[in-house]
Parts: structure tokens; C-alpha cells; sequence
């Protein structure tokens, strides 16, 4: 994966990897919509196999939406 190693190169210490597809919308906005399990998966394998020394940190908003939907389906009407 080029972008891991451009930035290893260019000294930076940590990179974010996140299963949120685009358009990115703010975590306190609703229907906020994820990549398939697998994709981010692969998104994943690919930077750790691309990296020296970098540190790769993963976050999600799964549960987050799971939240969402749970709160929506017990809102009275």
C-alpha cells in the first residue's frame, strides 16, 4: 500500500484506518453508513503488510449505528 509507506517515509509515527464510507458524515449525525466487514478487513491486511514500524489503528462506528437502529426501534411513536 503506497499511502502506509509514503507516510513511514515521511516519519509519521501512526495512521487511522476507519470503516466509514464516503461521503464521511460527523459521528453525531445519523444514517452514517459503513464498508463491508470483509473490505475493511482487507483495508487492514494490506497496511499491515505494507508497514515497517507504523502503527495502525483501527476504529469503527458499528456499534455505534447498532445503537441507532435499537434506539429507533424503541422509540414510541
Amino acid at each position: 500500500m503506497r499511502t502506509v509507506s509514503d507516510f513511514e517515509r515521511a516519519g509519521v509515527a501512526a495512521i487511522e484506518l476507519e470503516d466509514r464510507s464516503a461521503p464521511k458524515r460527523c459521528g453525531h449525525i445519523s444514517d452514517k453508513h459503513a464498508i463491508p466487514s470483509n473490505e475493511m478487513v482487507a483495508k487492514l491486511s494490506a497496511a499491515v503488510e505494507a508497514r515497517w514500524e507504523l502503527l495502525i489503528i483501527a476504529r469503527t462506528d458499528t456499534r455505534a449505528r447498532s445503537r441507532e437502529t435499537r434506539h429507533k426501534r424503541e422509540a414510541p411513536n
